[in-house]
């Protein structure tokens, strides 16, 4: 059996981590870090981070800043230390709902929202015969919306076991 050389598989799993983080919709240097952060035994400031991966201050902090706010990583106080640090959160299923989350943020709702809206201002105007169709699919695209965001809900409230015994029930 051959030795695995772990720096090159390491190398590896961040490339191809940050290649999935950004179809999730996160930026190069959000995903790049998250995968980074991942692979790390002991929290990291926002120089080590720079230094390391050769981002500039801005693009780094800007990262930061979205990947602790959708809960993916976690800024720390070490005893003594006046800098910041940051770990990542390594649950796999808080991390799956982080993402969801960051998707359903981006994506999912704001059409949801516009579709509301949109309905809203039509009100009980009569609809010309040939923009029938187009009334009807963007109502089910709402109603598909609302049923969406109801599952996100009860997924994000759910506990790992929970989720994993409900979804083994359907698998």
């Amino acid at each position: 059996m051959e030795n695995l050389n772990y720096q090159d598989e390491k190398l590896s799993f961040l490339i191809e981590w940050s290649k999935l983080g950004q179809t999730w919709g996160f930026s190069p240097a959000e995903s790049t870090i998250h995968g980074y952060l991942l692979l790390q035994r002991v929290p990291l400031t926002t120089d080590d981070l720079m230094e390391r991966l050769s981002f500039s201050r801005g693009k780094t902090s800007e990262a930061l800043k979205v990947l602790t706010n959708f809960g993916l990583v976690e800024r720390v106080k070490l005893f003594g230390e006046r800098k910041k640090y940051f770990i990542a959160e390594r649950n796999v299923f808080k991390i799956f709902k982080c993402i969801v989350t960051f998707r359903r943020d981006i994506a999912i709702r704001p059409m949801y929202k516009h579709l509301i809206s949109l309905h809203h201002r039509l009100g009980q105007e009569e609809i010309p015969r040939d923009e029938q169709q187009f009334i009807k699919m963007t109502k089910e695209m709402q109603n598909f919306g609302a049923k969406t965001e109801k599952i996100i809900q009860v997924f994000l409230e759910a506990e790992e076991s929970e989720f994993l015994k409900l979804f083994l029930k359907l698998v």
